[in-house]
């Protein structure tokens, strides 16, 4: 009996953690198959090296700032600085699709609380795939524009 309410009390605050408004966002699941591979390359030459999120980042915290790479019907890849792997990482990637613009959420967070890496700034490419093409919608960055 007390396992049972153990796990109604668990469930009950499990549901009430998840509240909030409801509403068309998509979070984005690691990719194993990427559709551009594991580079891409900006028309000013920089490589950007495609990170896929991990999903299990410490403390993550939405980017404020991404510059779009290119943009390929529904295949948008977004090209960000950060520090190295394992110490900082992708945790997920949220998108708001409606019918007037998209909106792209990208969290980065802690990956290795206890691994030493050298401070230094990486390009580092998300790539996100629409349910549709961009088209004339317009795109942003945690409400900010992008193009």
């Amino acid at each position: 009996m007390m396992k049972l309410r153990n796990l109604l009390i668990l469930t009950v605050l499990m549901v009430a953690a998840c509240g909030g408004a409801s509403g068309p966002t998509t979070t984005i699941p690691p990719v194993t198959t990427n559709p551009v591979g594991d580079e891409v390359v900006g028309d000013d030459g920089t490589v950007w090296r495609v990170v896929t999120p991990t999903g299990t980042a410490v403390n993550p915290q939405p980017i404020s700032e991404a510059e779009v790479i290119s943009i390929e019907g529904n295949v948008i890849a977004l090209g960000i600085y950060m520090g190295v792997e394992p110490c900082s990482v992708i945790d997920r990637v949220e998108i708001d699709e409606t019918a007037d613009a998209v909106d792209i959420q990208i969290f980065s967070g802690t990956g290795d609380p206890a691994a030493i890496c050298i401070a230094i700034a990486e390009a580092r490419a998300v790539v996100v795939l629409l349910d549709a093409p961009l088209g004339d919608r317009a795109l942003t960055l945690s409400g900010a524009p992008l193009v």
